[in-house]
């Protein structure tokens, strides 16, 4: 019974001595005589023993090198971040004007043809009555074409827009002199 009683093991009594929340290990570390005369006075005004404040420049050495670590890694994914922002409103922006410049071209193109129509009805002013109608449907024709041609280009979009897009874009990228 004795032999079984000094063979047991004696980590039962062990675990009970120490909290099992937060385990911390030992650390040695060497530092010159200075170091430590300063480390121990530090210690003394701050009211703490020797290993607490160790403990506590470690870890504020640790924080400040992480600290400066985030802060390397935090500049170009903030850069990489505000470009893509940046990148989609300069292409909503440039389909917009895109598109503005497609829809000023149409109403450019039906005012040349209304200009057209109105000169043709002016030469057609000494004919008959039928060719009168006639000028007449062929204008509200071409007014219903291009209305209908217009709301298709701006459901659909245009070849030609693309490289009015791409040249807004580049201009709006350049960063002003």
């Amino acid at each position: 019974m004795w032999l079984m009683q000094m063979t047991a093991p004696p980590h039962n009594l062990h675990s009970r001595k120490h909290s099992t929340k937060r385990q911390k290990v030992k650390l040695s570390i060497w530092v010159d005589a200075p170091e430590q005369t300063q480390l121990k006075q530090l210690a003394d005004s701050h009211g703490l023993s020797l290993s607490e404040t160790g403990r506590a420049m470690i870890v504020d050495g640790i924080r400040h090198r992480l600290r400066i670590e985030r802060e390397v890694l935090a500049t170009p994914i903030l850069e990489a971040f505000f470009d893509k922002k940046m990148n989609q409103a300069i292409n909503r922006l440039a389909e917009f004007l895109g598109r503005s410049v497609y829809e000023l071209g149409q109403m450019r193109w039906l005012y040349v043809n209304t200009l057209y129509h109105d000169t043709l009805r002016k030469v057609a002013t000494a004919k008959t009555a039928e060719q009168k109608e006639a000028l007449q449907q062929a204008f509200y024709k071409l007014l219903d074409t291009s209305q209908k041609e217009t709301v298709k280009a701006a459901k659909h979009w245009n070849p030609k827009i693309i490289d009015v897009v791409a040249t807004i874009k580049e201009q709006l990228k350049e960063e002003p002199a």
